[in-house]
């Protein structure tokens, strides 16, 4: 229907049935059928059988990131029933699919895989509503001093949460609209978890930057129209145009293999294919994403309810979208040869240890070991002190990786690093390093006079914020969580759930 729908919008309803007509498409035969097989196998479907559970439906899309020309696309369980194509026109929340947009921004100004950031816990007030936001982790834990790249690679909430308040969600906004989002979004902390509704369809084209390195490709669907006597009437050539830079292009490529190699996108993974992606999963695992990328084709998953309830709970992308990516991807790729994403000029590939970023060493467990791209003259250049590495208490008092500098005592967090509404809570003592849980707020957004004007009062120290870093009102949908996310705790005094969104006992 989309291919129709462009026809009948240019040409008109009587030129298309009955002019005679040649369309020469995009779409590849034997892609389509692999994506019918695919998705009419999902065991999402076949748990929901279609005359039981006519609203729940499935999408999934396939291009080819080099010119933009759509490959293979399914709209939807059958066109019998519904004629709306959820590739293109179903806006739904992408969860934590989205956050590398916002690594890839962070990129963009500067910043390397192997940076670090604080997972802690962290908590932001509405001045006007008064209410608490404090954003949580899948796992409800919190893991200390993290790379970009494993912090990608994991999902972690928090950091990314962090970094859109570093950036502004402003500034991720006009990245995303450069990587070819058209869709609106609304300037809040929460966007980097997923809170935002895309189109399967632009999200694809979006993610083709990345494989592409740094170049956009609108997506393209007819190449060429021709009359009954074979004049031309219309010939498309791809529109390109480069909207990142190769090199950090190739970095997230290389973060989001990762995060299908040792990350929530294993079950993605196909033996001798270079694979690359993300998962996706939102509130009470309304929806589910899978996607994900080869040097050759990007394609994106999607499973919810038309009218959105949950699939269930443990329904994650992970689970329910990412096989189904693989089924239809390693029969897409049968016959493509085993290459690896580029490495662009001024750029070098090597081996570091995910945790610290620096390079690999014989003491780095072999699940810490990534292969990661890194401008030349930013490449690691010292070996990862595996052995340092101690240990940070998390909420249910079991322990994860923390950096070296905090098992010495010696990590303080920067101020400046990160405009945030917390106290670091970690504590010094030499031999039983330790991030101890703040408070319940510790401190809080305040507007001074102008209301216009934000600012943070942390710790009597008053610094001024962009006003875009509130939580606003109008977004009234939690933001996205990640793969098999317990139940949220109640801490005391503080209110989870952002600001227009009532706590619910089946919150995920």
């Amino acid at each position: 229907t989309y291919v129709r729908d462009q026809l009948l919008e240019k040409y008109g309803a009587n030129l298309v049935y009955n002019g005679g007509l040649k369309i020469y498409t995009t779409l590849d035969f034997d892609l389509q059928q692999y994506a019918e097989t695919a998705m009419a196998s999902a065991p999402i479907f076949k748990e929901y059988p279609i005359e039981k559970f006519p609203g729940l439906n499935g999408s999934l899309v396939c291009l080819d990131p080099k010119n933009g020309h759509i490959k293979a696309m399914y709209g939807g369980r059958s066109f019998e029933q519904s004629q709306f194509n959820r590739v293109t026109q179903a806006y739904r929340q992408p969860g934590s699919s989205f956050k590398p947009f916002v690594y890839a921004a962070a990129l963009e100004e500067g910043m390397l895989p192997g940076d670090t950031v604080v997972d802690e816990y962290i908590a932001y007030t509405n001045p006007w509503t008064r209410k608490v936001w404090a954003p949580k982790n899948y796992d409800h834990k919190y893991h200390g001093t993290v790379t970009l790249m494993k912090a990608l690679c994991r999902s972690f909430n928090i950091p990314a949460v962090k970094l859109i308040d570093r950036l502004t969600p402003a500034k991720v906004i006009r990245f995303a609209k450069r990587m070819g989002i058209t869709a609106q979004m609304e300037p809040n902390l929460s966007l980097a978890l997923g809170s935002g509704q895309f189109t399967p369809l632009e999200m694809a084209s979006s993610y083709g930057v990345f494989a592409n390195m740094g170049i956009l490709c609108r997506p393209l669907s007819i190449l060429k129209v021709e009359d009954r006597d074979g004049n031309i009437l219309e010939e498309n050539l791809p529109r390109a145009k480069e909207v990142m830079k190769a090199v950090n292009a190739a970095m997230i490529c290389d973060m989001l293999r990762t995060a299908v190699e040792r990350g929530t996108g294993a079950r993605a993974r196909i033996p001798g294919k270079a694979i690359a992606g993300k998962t996706g999963t939102t509130n009470d695992y309304v929806d589910a994403w899978f996607n994900g990328m080869s040097p050759d084709l990007v394609t994106i998953v999607q499973f919810g309810f038309d009218m959105p309830r949950t699939l269930g709970k443990g329904k994650a992308g992970g689970s329910v979208a990412g096989p189904v990516w693989k089924a239809f991807m390693e029969k897409a790729l049968e016959h493509h040869p085993n290459k690896d994403f580029p490495v662009p000029d001024g750029a070098v590939r090597t081996r570091v240890c995910m945790s610290s970023g620096k390079l690999a060493s014989r003491s780095c467990p072999g699940n810490e070991v990534v292969s990661q791209v890194f401008p030349i003259e930013s490449q690691p250049l010292t070996e990862c002190r595996h052995g340092a590495v101690a240990y940070s208490q998390s909420v249910a008092g079991e322990v994860e990786d923390m950096s070296p500098q905090q098992a010495e005592g010696t990590f303080l967090p920067d101020p400046d690093f990160f405009h945030s509404n917390y106290q670091s809570g970690q504590t010094a003592v030499a031999g039983t390093p330790q991030v101890v849980k703040p408070p319940a707020v510790q401190g809080e957004w305040i507007s001074r006079d102008n209301p216009d004007r934000a600012v943070l009062q942390r710790w009597g120290a008053d610094r001024p914020i962009p006003a875009d870093a509130f939580i606003d009102e109008s977004l009234a949908d939690a933001p996205a969580i990640e793969e098999d996310s317990p139940e949220p705790v109640r801490e005391p005094g503080v209110v989870i759930n952002p600001p227009g969104v009532e706590f619910r006992d089946s919150y995920h």
